[in-house]
C-alpha cells in the first residue's frame, strides 16, 4: 500500500496542491514528496487500509484520485488499476508457504514510481480559476463477480453500490475523457499487473467536432 499511498500524494504535489506541507523523500530510490499534514496523512492511510483486502483478494478495480476545482467539477483523474498475474496467483494457491517476490515487487514499483513523477504536470496556469484544481477525492472501485456474492451489487448488499452511488463519481463518468498512459506493468516476471493513466476531460471544441 505504501506504493498507492505515493502515488496519490506525487499527484497532489505535481498540481501544487498543499505544496507548503510536504517534504522530500526517497521511495524506491526515487525522489517524491511526502505529505507532513497529520490529517491529509489519516485520509490517505484510512482510505488505503480499508482496500487492502479488495487488493489481496482481486477484487480491486482501480483506485481514482480525482482533483477537483473550487466548484467540485473534475479537472484531472488519476487511475491505479492493480492486479496479480496469473503465474503468481496459481502459485500462491498450490503452495501454503509461499513468499512474495520482494526484490520483483519493488523493481515493479519503482518502475511505476519513476513513470509518475516524470509525468508532465498540466499547467495550471493557463487555465481560468473554475478549471484549476482546487481540493481532492480518492475513490475505490471493485469487481462485480456474480460467482462471489461479497461483490456483486444487487438488492441484498446496497451497500456495496456506496461509490456508483457517489454524486461526483457518477458526474464524472458521463463526461468525455482524454487518456494519457502513465506506466503499464504486465511482465510474467512481476508478481502484479499495474496500469497508470491520467484522464482529463476533453476541451469543449473537441467534444462539438464530435457531434
Amino acid at each position: 500500500m505504501l506504493y498507492f499511498s505515493s502515488a496519490t500524494r506525487t499527484q497532489y504535489d505535481a498540481i501544487l496542491l498543499y505544496v507548503e506541507a510536504f517534504e522530500q523523500r526517497v521511495l524506491y530510490d526515487v525522489p517524491i514528496h511526502m505529505c507532513r499534514h497529520p490529517l491529509l496523512c489519516e485520509y490517505i492511510h484510512s482510505m488505503l487500509t480499508g482496500c487492502r483486502p479488495w487488493l489481496l483478494r482481486g477484487e480491486l478495480e482501480n483506485i481514482c484520485v480525482i482533483l477537483l476545482s473550487k466548484e467540485g467539477r473534475t479537472v484531472e483523474t488519476l487511475v491505479i488499476e492493480p492486479g496479480w498475474s496469473a503465474t503468481f496467483v496459481e502459485e500462491a494457491a498450490s503452495d501454503e508457504d509461499y513468499q512474495l517476490p520482494l526484490v520483483q515487487l519493488e523493481e515493479a514499483f519503482r518502475a511505476g514510481m519513476v513513470a509518475l513523477v516524470a509525468t508532465s504536470a498540466p499547467n495550471t496556469g493557463e487555465r481560468t480559476d473554475s478549471a484549476k484544481p482546487n481540493t481532492f477525492r480518492i475513490f475505490a472501485q471493485t469487481v462485480e463477480d456474480a460467482t462471489n456474492r461479497g461483490t456483486a451489487v444487487n438488492d441484498d448488499s446496497v451497500s456495496n453500490s456506496w461509490v456508483l452511488a457517489d454524486p461526483i463519481w457518477c458526474e464524472d463518468q458521463k463526461k468525455q475523457k482524454e487518456i494519457f498512459p502513465v506506466k503499464s506493468i504486465h511482465s510474467e516476471a512481476s508478481p502484479i499487473r499495474l496500469n497508470v493513466y491520467m484522464k482529463s476531460q476533453e476541451p469543449a471544441s473537441a467534444m462539438i467536432d464530435k457531434t
